[in-house]
C-alpha cells in the first residue's frame, strides 16, 4: 500500500471533492442572483431608513448653514455698508480734529480692514 491510501480510496476522494465543487459552484451562482434581486435593507427596516435620512439632512443642514454664513461675511465685505462714509470726532478738549483723524489713519471710503 502506498503512503496516500490505495487507488480505489483516492478515486473516491476525488469523486467527492468534485461533488462538493460543483455544489459550491451552484451555491454561490445562486447566490450572486438572489443578491441582485434582493431589497435593499432600508426597505426592510423603516426606522433605519429614517435614520439614515434624518443623518443626511443634518450633515446637509450643517453644511448649508456653515457656507451661508461665510457666504454673508464676503457679501459684507464687498457691500457699501462695510466702508466708512463719515467720521465723526466728539469729546475733543485737548486735540485738535486733524490730529486725531492723523493718528487713527482711517480715511473715507475704506473698510475696516483697511481695503478699499
Amino acid at each position: 500500500m502506498s503512503k496516500h491510501g490505495s487507488k480505489k480510496d483516492q478515486q473516491k476522494y476525488a469523486k467527492r471533492l468534485a461533488k462538493i465543487d460543483a455544489e459550491h459552484d451552484l451555491n454561490s451562482n445562486s447566490r450572486l442572483h438572489h443578491d441582485r434581486s434582493r431589497n435593499p435593507i432600508g426597505n426592510k427596516l423603516p426606522n433605519l431608513k429614517k435614520q439614515r435620512h434624518w443623518a443626511t439632512t443634518l450633515r446637509a443642514g450643517s453644511l448649508i448653514f456653515v457656507f451661508g454664513i461665510i457666504l454673508l461675511i464676503m457679501v459684507y465685505l464687498v457691500s457699501p455698508i462695510s466702508k466708512v462714509d463719515q467720521i465723526t470726532i466728539v469729546g475733543n478738549k485737548q486735540v485738535d480734529r486733524q490730529g486725531i483723524l492723523t493718528a487713527t489713519k482711517i480715511k473715507k471710503r475704506v473698510t475696516l480692514c483697511g481695503r478699499r
